[in-house]
């Protein structure tokens, strides 16, 4: 038999419960829809991509970790190859006792308007094979379009897997490419198809608003500022020193830097990147200079035999550097 007093209770605690069920439906309902909110803006990253052509030809995909990379597997026209990890270069075996070289960079590493066996990381192993016979394994790891945070990118999560002992790092071409209307820059990158939509949603909030305060337009001129650049070099270097990897920066300049005989930005941030870090720097630009009639066929990119005279430089520079180091 029930007591009156508990007759008087049941109200108020059947409406306490019906307020706690309406706010936990409520708070369901409101987390699925900034969950959905957090996953469409993702998905709108993967359409915002500044350099949408590259993911429309070919040779290129789209990549959640690297915007885009080489489709495995190519053989375009009997000229461009790229094996089962979509690296312009031969098969890559596991770690054997050779000095394994990892060439990143982009487009001038990837040969762009050269044959497989015409760029100059393939000169390069050429060079080394009739150096040092069997000594050495150089593989390609360049990309038309990369800049260096995409490379950073590429060794994080693929490349150091390669168990490289040497690094050559080539970038300071793309980086200062204008960022379209509505499009994001590099570092504002992040892999959408992980985690959660929420954590997305108010990390894209939050960096809005930094935008916003360091820039009230909120536009950026550049896929990467000066500063971003400098910091991601300093990056490379770390990344590579934890992994015990020698990083080489490879100072590779534009056709008007060696006309008019001075380097611009972000070229001219390799030497102080070099300095900071106690990272070697190879600086092509006298190379350069001594055949640029000969060597340029646009702002950038050289002839093939300009990539025989780099891999040519490089392997005499490795070879030295490792002779002296047995001293």
């Amino acid at each position: 038999m029930t007591r009156p007093d508990e007759d008087k209770q049941s109200p108020p605690r059947r409406a306490r419960r019906t307020n706690l069920l309406i706010l936990f439906v409520s708070l369901v309902v409101g987390l699925t829809l900034l969950e959905a909110g957090g996953r469409a803006i993702m998905a709108r990253k993967r359409q915002a991509l500044f350099f949408c052509p590259f993911l429309q030809d070919v040779m290129n995909g789209y990549d959640p970790d690297l915007m885009w990379s080489l489709k495995p597997n190519l053989d375009i026209e009997g000229i461009v190859h790229t094996n089962a990890l979509g690296l312009r270069n031969g098969p890559v075996g596991a770690k054997d006792e050779r000095v394994r070289i990892l060439a990143v960079g982009d487009s001038t590493t990837y040969g762009s308007g050269a044959a497989d066996a015409e760029t100059w990381p393939a000169r390069l192993q050429q060079a080394l094979d009739d150096r040092a016979p069997g000594r050495l394994e150089v593989i390609n790891a360049g990309v038309p379009g990369y800049s260096a945070y995409q490379g950073l990118r590429y060794l994080e999560t693929r490349g150091l897997d390669l168990e490289p002992d040497v690094v050559i790092a080539c970038f300071g071409h793309n980086e200062c490419t204008p960022v379209p209307p509505n499009a994001i820059a590099d570092l504002e990158w992040e892999n959408p198809e992980r985690g959660w939509g929420i954590v997305h949603l108010i990390e894209s909030a939050a960096k809005g608003a930094g935008l916003m305060y360091r820039n009230p337009l909120g536009t950026r001129q550049s896929r990467m500022t000066r500063g971003e650049f400098l910091d991601t070099l300093e990056q490379l270097s770390a990344v590579c020193l934890d992994r015990d990897a020698w990083l080489i920066l490879l100072l590779w300049p534009f056709r008007h830097e060696v006309e008019a005989g001075e380097l611009m930005a972000p070229s001219s941030l390799i030497p102080e990147a070099a300095r900071v870090t106690g990272t070697p720097v190879f600086d092509l630009t006298p190379l350069f200079r001594a055949h640029a009639n000969d060597l340029y066929t646009d702002a950038v990119h050289i002839t093939p035999e300009g990539n025989t005279l780099v891999a040519e430089y490089i392997a005499a520079e490795l070879l030295a550097r490792h002779e002296q180091s047995k001293r």
